[in-house]
């Protein structure tokens, strides 16, 4: 019997449809997966941050005990000044 002599009905083999509602279980279930994933990788971002923020606060203390003045922005003294008027 050749491929082109069997009938399609007790043929064995999964159907588009039973694919495709596997696809479909798996998708669900991959849900929940992929939101701890990301939550996790957002709190290693945020571990990451507070850790760099923390060696830029004791660079900038080291800074300070090391030379007095804490670096600023210098002075202008030629803008103009604006007035800040209450409404009423």
């Amino acid at each position: 019997m050749s491929g082109s002599d069997r009938k399609m009905t007790g043929s064995k083999g999964f159907t588009l449809i039973d694919a495709s509602i596997v696809l479909l279980i798996i998708g669900i279930l991959m849900v929940p997966i992929l939101k701890a994933i990301d939550i996790a990788f957002l709190q290693r971002k945020m571990e990451d941050t507070n850790e760099r923020f923390a060696m830029i606060d004791k660079a900038i203390d080291e800074y300070i005990s090391s030379t007095n003045p804490i670096p600023a922005p210098p002075i202008r003294r030629n803008r103009p000044r604006t007035r800040i008027t209450a409404r009423r």
